[in-house]
């Protein structure tokens, strides 16, 4: 919804290690991670690779797509929370605006629905765009 579908977003989860190795590969690793105080094989070196329209975004995508993906998983991980809960999500967003084309930014600005939304930027052109809610300025310590 972020991009209209003209981007399809694949997520997968990169195991640094199989579970059948994992004992070996600990083994084989403990004496240079004692010697550097670093655990080197485990869960916490497992990865997540995003994938728009099939290409890695960390090596392909442009710095609005790597935002549009962080600015998913947190919508996606606020929708899991309200699943859980029953309870509405607040939501802050700081300075998520800059980087997006204008098609990403309407979609903050008007498709987050049922929700609260706090959101930054600096650009005051960043909101003109925006269907309704409130808009304050912050200048000079004074909000207004």
């Amino acid at each position: 919804k972020v991009s209209e579908n003209k981007e399809n977003l694949e997520i997968s989860y990169l195991c640094n290690c199989s579970s059948e190795y994992f004992a070996e590969r600990l083994k084989n690793a403990r004496r240079e991670d004692i010697k550097t105080g670093v655990t080197s094989v485990g869960p916490h070196r497992d990865d997540i690779e995003f994938l728009i329209n099939g290409k890695n975004a960390r090596l392909f995508g442009s710095q609005g797509q790597k935002r549009s993906v962080a600015l998913t998983l947190k919508l996606s991980e606020a929708e899991i929370l309200k699943l859980k809960t029953g309870e509405e999500t607040v939501a802050l967003l700081d300075d998520v605006m800059s980087e997006l084309d204008p098609v990403r930014q309407n979609y903050v600005l008007n498709h987050i629905k049922n929700w609260q939304v706090f959101i930054t930027c600096c650009d005051p052109s960043n909101i003109l765009n925006l269907s309704s809610g409130k808009v304050f300025t912050m200048k000079n310590g004074v909000l207004s």
